[in-house]
């Protein structure tokens, strides 16, 4: 079996990250809506006080600023091995199947040196869930990668 070509990418991790977008078609527009609920009744002065109760706006809050998240590559993963011939196996065998195999590294790698087979990068999240999917029904394990564009 020929050696494998295996593919650098930085800021490797698994599952889906906290910037792809959400599951369900709910979760959007509860967030949306909780997040524009009216504000909370305003505070009194205690009655026990001898003043007469007062309304007391709370100060400003300023929106905290969030830093855009950096675009992602999706992937799925569908077996991690430290022997390159075993990775080169399954790349065969995914792509038997049908698949674009894609070996990747982390950059810098970890100190293990593992090698993750994907089936190579998908336009989102949600290319890749069907991906997913379509790999799973031909009877592959799979879960979600993502990694920082070249």
């Amino acid at each position: 079996m020929p050696a494998i070509k295996t593919v650098k990418v930085k800021g490797f991790g698994f599952g889906e990250p906290p910037s792809a977008p959400p599951n369900s078609d709910l979760r959007g527009p509860l967030l949306e809506q909780a997040s524009n609920a009216p504000p909370a009744a305003p505070a009194l002065a205690p009655a026990d006080s001898g003043q007469v109760a007062a309304a007391v706006p709370p100060p400003p809050v300023a929106a905290p600023v969030k830093d855009p998240a950096p675009p992602m590559v999706y992937s799925v993963a569908v077996g991690r091995f430290l022997i390159e011939s075993r990775a080169g196996a399954l790349s065969s065998a995914v792509a038997a199947k049908g698949f674009t195999p894609v070996v990747v590294v982390a950059d810098p790698p970890d100190a293990t040196g593992w090698l993750t087979v994907t089936l190579g990068p998908q336009e989102d999240a949600t290319h890749a869930k069907r991906l997913a999917k379509e790999a799973e029904a031909q009877g592959f394990d799979t879960w979600m990668v993502s990694w920082l564009p070249p």
